[in-house]
Order: structure tokens, then C-alpha cells, then sequence
């Protein structure tokens, strides 16, 4: 369930189209049409995520557990680790992860691309183009040093976005997501 709205949201919307086209995963793209419909996003995610367990055959938890593993960053040291806040999420990149030059910087090239240059190139690997509050600033949330890096490089960088609402929607519904 991706939903994205916003500044660059048909660029981004395509960037997500063109890298998930050939990847065997079952997803849904939304846009600033859906931003507020709540009920509609989170019954979308209740669905998608049920047939998900059902195709794996797995429950919540070990859904829950994967998930939480791959966000796990106190294992390393903080300098392993560049991070930013956004106006609503968190830009993790983890530097034991990342495979620049190799990739050709494919996070910063999307960021110099897509975003406000918020990553710059220092010593062979990305670095954070700013302080913690110009940084917050700055960022236009395109995403798509992520999704670039997803692509073309070590998958070192994770954006949290938190749901908000999804809480309500859960004793609203008695869903247990």
C-alpha cells in the first residue's frame, strides 16, 4: 500500500510504477484523491494485508517481527547511520548497507532529481547535505532515494511514515493489524 500526495506526485507515482512493473509483489498506488478518505486507505491495507498472510500462510506477528528486524538500527553503531526528519517521517540510511560508489549514488541522483538535495556525496558514500532542522525543512518527501536506492542499490534506505489514524481505524473496526 503505497500512498503518496503531494509535491512531484506524478513523477514519483511513475518512478514507483516503472520499479514495481516486473517485481512479483502485489501492491496499490494512491495519490492525493485518497489523502483523507482514512476508512478507504485502511480497508485497502486490512484486504492486503489478509491475503498476504493467507498466500504465506503466516501470522501478523512474524509479519510484524520481519518488519521490525529490517527497521532495527541500534544494533550498529549511530555512525553507520545517517538519519532525518521530515514533516511526517524519517529518512534512515544505513551506511553498512550501501554499496555507492557502485550503484552510482542512484539516492543522491534521485534526491538531486526528484527532491531539494538534501544528500550530497562525501568520501564515496551519501552524506546529509544540511543540519537536522534545515534538513526538516527542506525535504519535499518524494521518496525517491528510496526507491531508487531499493532498485539500484543495497537497499540501504528506509522511510517510516507513520499511519496516522490507524489506531482509531483499528477500535473502529476491531482490527487487529
Amino acid at each position: 500500500m503505497i500512498l503518496i500526495a503531494g509535491n512531484k506526485e506524478r513523477e514519483t507515482h511513475r518512478i514507483i510504477r516503472e520499479g514495481l512493473k516486473d517485481v512479483p509483489l502485489r501492491w496499490e498506488l494512491y495519490g492525493r484523491d485518497h489523502i483523507y478518505d482514512l476508512d478507504f486507505i485502511a480497508d485497502r491495507m486490512v484486504a492486503l494485508i489478509k491475503d498476504y498472510k493467507r498466500a504465506r500462510g503466516i501470522g501478523f506477528n512474524t509479519f510484524q517481527k520481519e518488519r521490525e528486524k529490517k527497521l532495527s538500527v541500534g544494533s550498529q553503531s549511530p555512525s553507520e547511520h545517517l538519519s532525518f526528519r521530515f514533516q511526517t517521517g524519517k529518512v534512515i540510511i544505513d551506511l553498512a548497507k550501501c554499496i555507492a560508489p557502485t550503484c552510482g549514488f542512484a539516492c543522491v541522483k534521485a534526491d538531486r532529481w526528484y527532491g531539494r538535495g538534501c544528500l550530497k556525496i562525501e568520501g564515496e558514500k551519501p552524506a546529509l547535505a544540511g543540519t537536522p532542522e534545515q534538513l526538516e525543512k527542506l525535504c519535499n518527501e518524494c521518496l525517491a532515494c528510496e526507491v531508487e536506492c531499493e532498485l539500484h542499490g543495497g537497499k540501504a534506505i528506509t522511510i517510516e511514515l507513520p499511519l496516522y489514524g490507524i489506531e482509531e481505524f483499528r477500535r473502529k473496526h476491531g482490527a487487529s493489524i
